[in-house]
């Protein structure tokens, strides 16, 4: 009797035991492969409708939290927002006292749909979230020497090339650059001004021209009244990727500009090639009328005003007695047989001025009463 009382006891034990077991398996079982039931095309990726939030398994109780109760609530409700929202649903279950909670983090997405753009410069890598159909601002792109950009390409191998516009995709896009081996370059040539000391662009002589990368660039020219400021001017260097710019600088010679009048110095001065002499006007000269200014000393030659100073000038006032009746010379003097009016007045001027070999006064008064 008391044997079959032991047997029965351990039966006993070993059904409850065997029980217990089962039970603990049953609630492991149902946390491990416990979900979230999606609509039909959503996931946890991508939640547009509602959800449905078990709250029993069998005897397992299920309770629920939301980290976004205005996204999803503790019922399953879904109430999408203008972007992408991440939240965490949390849910307690409950078993015999054993309690163990589950996490699911869910993206409801938004009403708008993005597209991720990736913007790769190198080792400056931007990423922007774009809305669809919406534009975005490229950036600048870095300039590296010697290489010219291409433009933005859609693939790794740069072969597809991205027209800018309205976000539609998706896209990852890349710079391309190719060595430059063609590049410009201007030569600018500026004049010094005549009235005062500055310099101004001539466009006449400027230029810009193309030339390969590493050509040399020799920028003198010489031209006639000029002469160049080394100083200031660029006088070589060498075509580069970058366009170049050289300057080159000229400065005006000068020319001495002398006026004089019956041997008295009137004007004597350096001026700038291209400039102009300023007629002196001079006082009236009793018994003489004034013919003008000329280039040479012993003949009218009168000068020009109008005309740009190219060389040194030396000018005479040319006066002439103011006598009504011809007079032709007849003396001793080589040279003034025949000469008449100015002629003659011009030709003893100078031979006042170099000097002459004495006669006797006899001989000479004549003159001397026409030349007082």
């Amino acid at each position: 009797m008391k044997r079959l009382f032991l047997v029965l006891l351990m039966s006993l034990s070993l059904v409850f035991l065997v029980g217990c077991e089962e039970s603990s398996i049953d609630f492991d079982q149902a946390y491990e492969t416990f979900d979230i039931m999606y609509q039909e095309n959503d996931d946890e990726n991508h939640v547009t409708n509602h959800v449905t939030l078990l709250t029993r398994i069998d005897e397992i109780r299920i309770t629920w939290e939301t980290s976004e109760p205005g996204v999803i609530d503790q019922f399953g409700n879904v109430i999408r927002q203008s972007d992408d929202i991440e939240v965490v649903l949390t849910a307690t279950l409950t078993y015999q006292g054993e309690t163990k909670t589950k996490a699911f983090n869910v993206i409801v997405k938004g009403l708008f749909e993005y597209f991720d753009v990736i913007i790769n410069q190198g080792d400056d890598i931007t990423e922007l979230r774009i809305k669809s159909g919406d534009s975005f601002d490229l950036p600048e792109v870095e300039e590296v020497e010697g290489y010219a950009f291409i433009g933005w390409f859609k693939d790794v191998n740069k072969n597809t090339p991205y027209t800018h516009g309205p976000v539609t995709e998706d896209l990852t896009l890349y710079t391309k650059y190719e060595v430059i081996t063609v590049s410009s370059y201007t030569v600018n040539y500026y004049f010094e001004n005549i009235e005062d000391d500055d310099y101004t662009l001539s466009d006449e002589y400027s230029f810009t021209v193309q030339g390969n990368v590493g050509q040399r660039i020799l920028t003198s020219i010489e031209l006639f009244g000029f002469k160049i400021n080394e100083d200031l001017s660029d006088l070589e260097g060498y075509v580069t990727a970058t366009p170049q710019v050289f300057n080159v600088y000229f400065d005006r010679d000068t020319f001495l500009v002398r006026m004089e009048s019956d041997g008295v110095m009137l004007y004597e001065a350096y001026q700038k090639f291209q400039s102009k002499v300023s007629e002196i006007t001079l006082e009236p000269k009793e018994n003489y009328i004034f013919l003008g200014w000329s280039t040479s000393q012993t003949e009218l030659v009168l000068f020009d005003f109008d005309l740009d100073i190219s060389s040194n000038i030396h000018l005479y006032a040319k006066w002439q007695l103011d006598i009504e009746d011809e007079y032709t010379y007849q003396g001793y003097y080589e040279g003034a047989d025949g000469l008449t009016d100015s002629n003659l007045v011009s030709f003893l001027h100078e031979r006042l001025n170099q000097g002459f070999s004495p006669v006797d006064y006899g001989a000479a008064r004549y003159i001397l009463d026409d030349t007082d």
